[in-house]
């Protein structure tokens, strides 16, 4: 596969395969998307504010009487633009694992002890943002008596330049 760069002196730029060779990248790029890796004429994200947080979310009792949801949202910190920014994240849990925030992510799980009581528990958490501010939004279900305790998690937050 050939790969060209091509600049035509005016500040329009290029970088796109050339195993057809014509310049249809370069000339009409939005016709020929397959083949650019590079053209000064579209929009890139850019990453523009990286902030990092540990947060604790707290522990959760359940409700004996029937299954318990709890939803929280945790605001992270004001990002400051003029519209709600696309924004991309990681965590780190406890174990030091670090996992995408991509969709919902489950930090924490707890299987009931002993075995003679049944459920399990799960939360979630998933990265978003409004007008103003990044958020981490926090889902936590319980099936029985047994108390989620809380958890510590680390958030590595990267706010783009794409105002969605």
């Amino acid at each position: 596969m050939t790969v060209r760069l091509k600049a035509d002196g005016t500040g329009k730029v290029a970088i796109y395969t050339y195993d057809t060779p014509d310049d249809v990248p370069f000339t009409s790029p939005l016709s020929a998307v397959s083949r650019l890796r590079f053209h000064t004429d579209l929009v890139y994200p850019r990453i523009i504010n990286t902030q990092t947080r540990t947060i604790t979310l707290p522990s959760v009792i359940a409700n004996a009487q029937s299954d318990t949801d709890t939803t929280s949202t945790t605001t992270l910190f004001a990002h400051g633009l003029g519209g709600i920014p696309w924004v991309e994240g990681k965590i780190t849990s406890g174990l030091g694992q670090v996992v995408p925030l991509c969709g919902s992510v489950p930090v924490q799980r707890h299987s009931t002890f002993p075995a003679t009581v049944s459920g399990s528990f799960v939360r979630l958490v998933h990265l978003g943002a409004d007008s103003t501010n990044v958020l981490l939004n926090s889902f936590c279900v319980t099936e029985d008596v047994q108390t989620m305790p809380a958890v510590t998690i680390t958030v590595v937050v990267y706010v783009t330049n794409i105002l969605l």
